[in-house]
């Protein structure tokens, strides 16, 4: 059934002579990609200098990673890319040679090198990009069928990714309405032919690329019938000065059957309505304004009309008109930690938001003025990022989305604590107030009323990390203080973030809240110093992980990693409150646990303070 002169098919080699073969090839192909200049920085370490990746092993599933070490350098990050999770890893100041895992001869992998110094500052290389060993899809593949419909041909480039080694093609023609499979070519030329075709009838054209490595991509092209292509890049906006009125564009077909276009046909009707409406267009014009009311929404398709009626064309939605303002949709972020290993999960891939389209990834001390730092550009199209071998100690993991220099967002932010730093024992545990159990790493307050326990741990700085597991299994709310001090017998002093579902009995308009209160020698201010409505979705009587930071003038809390308060001055968020007034500003070094009313039993675990 193929026609025109089809060379011959090349015979596959053993696999080991391919390898080995192939070794020289993709050498060369990595070296049309070198590594780019390293970004100028201001002050810190300078990139990683002469970084060099090539294919290794036996089947070439690893790359031997290797850069010229610079002074004044902490350590370095290694990250590989594979074109949707970026892979990064920690290694020492005097290692400048990795290898690591590569496989999959269809994958495209990034490989960068950052120097971070003592002091967190970070600086990197370009990405080194190193080509898949198999080919990738064809490019430019086109089709095209005489006018009475009983033949077609079938053209291509070869792919922008040849893969190590020059690659051969298989040509599959299939029956579209039957899925029969009418013939198979191989060539190693860019075109074929194919004759006897039924003209009545639409076929699908399937072109693949293959080396020794094997194969990566199908490309498919329709052989269509008599009827019209559909219309492509259908869009539907409004018009600036008028809402009412929607503006409709799209490209012509470039299959037009067998014989012209005559008009196009629009069909639209309003969401939740049955009916729909139908307008034509003349041929040459290929746009539309319709009048609509703007307070609903519609969908659009559009045909053309030819000898026979064409295919519709995607559907367009047109969301009814919205008040000015309405934020842009920002990809979230999941961080989770799990035995030195940090990954962020996105909900869009690392450049789907247009106003942040960049991604930086940091991992810093929480309190402490240094120790383990890194900073992270995340690649771009990544779903996923995952940052390992962080040491122990306690961090603050953020995610933030940059457009330039322009602005900023943070989009994400986890206190980890590597390794339980700071994990209080039993014995550091003080009852001043009410009844409690202590044993090991919890506190039980189960007996109802007002309870209160202390940590009698010494420490030098009011910053701190502290850290709980806390289950509300009945009651109105409980309270974990920080920055406290106790004065006489259970006069306590200290900020308490209080987790109080039992405010909707005292604010019914408010509802249950999140509370951030201050207390003066056993004084509670009535006023909060910050407060926020109840979450959705937080169940009140699971376990969350309660976090609680304090750093000079600054607090900040999270429930289950979920940011909470981020209070950037708690002098100021005294005076608004009218706090300020009556009651001194805590300055003390120790935390607690709190609970009241007849009904409350708490329990909280797995507490750290650092």
């Amino acid at each position: 059934m193929a026609s025109g002169t089809v060379g011959p098919v090349k015979n596959n080699s053993l696999r080991r002579t391919a390898i080995a073969s192939a070794l020289a090839v993709s050498t060369a192909t990595l070296s049309l990609l070198p590594a780019l200049s390293a970004s100028a920085v201001v002050s810190g370490p300078k990139a990683p200098g002469m970084l060099k990746v090539e294919r290794t092993g036996a089947s070439l599933s690893e790359l031997a990673i290797a850069w010229k070490g610079v002074p004044n350098v902490d350590h370095y990050t290694v990250t590989v890319f594979n074109g949707s999770k970026d892979l990064s890893q920690v290694v020492d100041a005097k290692t400048t040679k990795l290898v690591v895992s590569a496989p999959g001869e269809c994958t495209r992998w990034q490989v960068r090198v950052s120097a971070t110094d003592a002091d967190g500052n970070t600086a990197s290389t370009d990405a080194y990009r190193v080509a898949p060993l198999a080919p990738g899809g064809v490019s430019d593949m086109d089709v095209d069928r005489t006018s009475d419909g009983k033949s077609g041909v079938v053209f291509w480039n070869a792919p922008r990714f040849p893969g190590a080694g020059a690659p051969t093609y298989q040509v599959q023609l299939k029956e579209l309405a039957s899925g029969k499979i009418i013939d198979t070519v191989k060539t190693d030329g860019t075109k074929v032919g194919f004759d006897g075709l039924e003209p009545k009838r639409a076929y699908a054209a399937k072109v693949t690329a293959s080396n020794d490595f094997g194969s990566c991509v199908t490309s498919t092209s329709l052989l269509r019938n008599e009827k019209p292509a559909e219309p492509t890049g259908f869009t539907v906006t409004r018009e600036s000065s008028a809402s009412s009125i929607a503006l409709l564009k799209w490209t012509a077909p470039k299959w037009r059957g067998y014989g012209s276009v005559d008009a196009y046909e629009i069909v639209h009707k309003a969401i939740g309505d049955k009916e729909s409406m139908f307008e034509k267009v003349p041929a040459d014009q290929t746009y539309a304004k319709l009048e609509l009311d703007p307070k609903r929404s519609w969908t659009f398709q559009v045909r053309a009309l030819g000898n026979e009626r064409g295919n519709w064309s995607k559907v367009a939605t047109l969301m009814k008109d919205l008040p000015a303002g309405t934020p842009e949709l920002d990809p979230a972020v999941k961080i989770v930690e799990n035995s030195g290993t940090v990954t962020v999960d996105f909900t869009g891939p690392v450049g789907s938001s247009s106003k942040y389209p960049n991604m930086v990834l940091s991992i810093k001390p929480t309190v402490a003025s240094k120790g383990f730092s890194d900073t992270h550009t995340v690649s771009n199209r990544a779903g996923q990022a995952e940052f390992t071998q962080v040491p122990c100690g306690v961090y603050t993991v953020t995610v933030t989305g940059t457009n330039g220099d322009k602005d900023s967002k943070e989009f994400g932010r986890q206190v980890i604590n590597r390794c339980d730093t700071g994990a209080i024992p039993a014995a550091d545990w003080k009852l001043v107030y009410g009844k409690a159990d202590i044993k090991g790493n919890f506190v039980d307050m189960k007996y109802g009323n007002e309870s209160r326990v202390m940590s009698t741990t010494k420490r030098d700085s009011q910053d701190a990390v502290f850290t709980t597991e806390a289950t509300l299994r009945s009651g109105w709310g409980y309270g974990i203080w920080t920055r406290a001090s106790l004065k006489n017998g259970a006069a306590v002093s200290g900020y308490s973030f209080q987790y109080d579902p039992g405010y909707a009995n005292v604010n019914a308009g408010f509802g249950k809240a999140l509370l951030l209160r201050v207390w003066d020698n056993g004084r509670e201010c009535g006023n909060p110093v910050a407060k926020v409505k109840w979450p959705e979705g937080l169940q009140v009587d699971a376990k969350h992980k309660v976090v609680v930071v304090n750093k000079g003038d600054s607090l900040y809390a999270s429930i289950d990693g979920i940011k909470m308060f981020d209070v950037p001055s708690l002098k100021d968020a005294m005076k608004t409150s009218g706090c300020a007034a009556s009651f001194a500003e805590p300055n003390g070094t120790e935390v607690g646990f709190r609970s009241w009313n007849a009904t409350s039993s708490v329990f909280f675990e797995n507490t750290t303070l650092s």
